[in-house]
């Protein structure tokens, strides 16, 4: 990240006194976290700091959101009900600035008695993912955000494709091979977004180059979290009494957000979680086999006026959870033979002038309407797109949820079938090979309930697989004793 410059751009940036907000901000390959502080400061005697320190505990991986080892965390030290910030100058390290080190961690120090290193050796070898920088990592590249305490608020972070990759070091003279990318776009592990994110054409107007894809954000065979985060990004308290603003990802006109199965038919999904965390779409959102989009309680998905959603297979699905809010506005397309799913407490709203044409499962008590906590302004949501005709292709589609996920000695299967025939069901890991495998069944066409012991199996993730006369679906399942 850089920092605002000054014109002769010389102050560099140091562990006790920043020399004004400048200079180069180095990047740190453990990578990013939610830091949380100790109610008061502790006393290390034998440490440089004294007892200004905090003990910051359970660190939660947060790359676009968090703070890193070498980064002051922003906190209400002093709890005065804010956050004290300095437009022209960096914080020392007096406690009256609310930003420490994480000097301490989980009740051990971090550092020697100086103050907080840098551990770029903390990582495999070359060429591992561990080495590389990118959307995907723990540790992102991204412009420095700018703060307007006007409306408390940090600039958006660009996702731009950027990547630095270490390939290799020559042992004799130590020399680094390194690729930059422009155009890494690909998420293939889980991954947890948090703050003000916007998405941008990587690809241009021109067709991607070999071996990439059109996408500008894809994810593939992995899960997308999308949720609020746990570190301080603004100096006034919310009505909820933190420091933290709502997580948005917005999807502009002419980008391409992309859902795609992994080669062992691992489903890829986005999961938008907690209060007013919103994903805006104007452009295009594509969802491959198995591949899902969950709307949580209190979370938006908001499709705008001339953004197309395909739905690509019978097992993708939109699922809007109770509390959760789907927001379909007049010119926007959702088409293809996966369904929209609205729970019973879940919101939805269809605008006239929206196209749907794609299965739609309703509960009873979905509402009509969009969550008010949300306070959005009224919208005209129409009941019509519950009786409007589904294409033909869209009359096979199958839908199963597997709860709970985190799962214990147990898992219920709710599946939905079109059509009576043998159902399959397996549980394998992450290489493909069958952990666990129950009796073939023959099920009538409607709604079953199917229960898969678990207390066989040890604890970690595995894929379990249903299969059925109309195809086969892979979810992602953690499994915990």
């Amino acid at each position: 990240m850089v920092e605002d410059m000054s014109a002769d751009r010389n102050l560099p940036l140091s562990y006790f006194e920043d020399q004004g907000v400048n200079g180069l901000k180095t990047l740190s390959a453990q990578g990013n976290f939610d830091y949380t502080p100790s109610a008061t400061t502790s006393t290390y005697n034998e440490h440089l700091y004294g007892n200004a320190l905090y003990n910051f505990t359970n660190p939660v991986a947060n790359p676009f959101g968090g703070e890193s080892q070498i980064s002051r965390h922003r906190f209400d030290a002093n709890q005065d009900g804010l956050i004290f910030w300095n437009p022209t100058q960096g914080n020392d390290r007096t406690p009256s600035n609310e930003q420490q080190y994480s000097v301490v961690v989980n009740g051990a120090f971090e550092d020697g008695f100086v103050g907080p290193g840098i551990a770029f050796n903390a990582y495999p070898g070359f060429g591992s993912a561990a080495n590389k920088l990118s959307i995907s990592s723990p540790t992102p590249i991204f412009e420095h955000q700018h703060y307007d305490p006007n409306t408390a608020k940090l600039s958006p972070i660009t996702l731009s494709g950027l990547s630095v990759e270490l390939l290799s070091q020559d042992r004799q003279t130590g020399a680094i091979t390194i690729q930059v990318r422009y155009d890494d776009v690909n998420i293939t592990t889980d991954t947890r977004w948090t703050g003000n994110l916007v998405m941008m054409d990587v690809n241009g107007p021109l067709p991607p180059r070999p071996g990439t894809t059109a996408s500008d954000v894809i994810v593939t065979g992995a899960t997308l979290t999308i949720n609020k985060s746990g570190t301080p990004n603004r100096h006034l308290p919310t009505v909820a009494g933190d420091f933290i603003n709502p997580t948005r990802l917005t999807c502009p006109a002419g980008t391409l957000l992309e859902l795609s199965a992994s080669p062992l038919d691992i489903g890829a999904g986005i999961s938008i979680e907690d209060s007013k965390t919103t994903v805006q779409v104007a452009g295009e959102m594509t969802l491959g086999r198995s591949c899902n989009v969950l709307v949580k309680a209190g979370a938006l998905l908001e499709l705008m006026a001339g953004s197309s959603v395909r739905l690509r297979h019978y097992f993708s699905s939109i699922r809007v959870e109770a509390g959760g809010t789907l927001l379909i506005h007049s010119g926007a397309t959702v088409q293809g033979a996966g369904n929209i799913t609205v729970e019973d407490g879940g919101y939805v709203c269809v605008e006239s002038g929206a196209t749907l044409s794609c299965a739609k499962n309703v509960a009873p008590n979905a509402i009509i309407s969009t969550n008010p906590s949300l306070g959005l302004p009224a919208q005209n949501c129409q009941s019509s797109f519950l009786l409007a005709p589904t294409t033909p292709d869209t009359q096979r589609s199958t839908l199963y949820t597997a709860t709970p996920n985190p799962a214990n000695d147990q898992v219920t299967l709710a599946l939905l079938l079109h059509e009576g025939g043998p159902v399959q069901v397996s549980l394998q890991d992450l290489s493909g090979v069958p952990r666990l495998t129950l009796e073939p069944r023959t099920l009538e066409a409607g709604t079953h309930k199917l229960e898969v012991p678990l207390h066989s199996v040890p604890t970690g993730v595995y894929l379990l697989v249903v299969e059925s006369p109309e195809g086969r679906q892979v979810t992602r399942l953690q499994v915990n004793h």
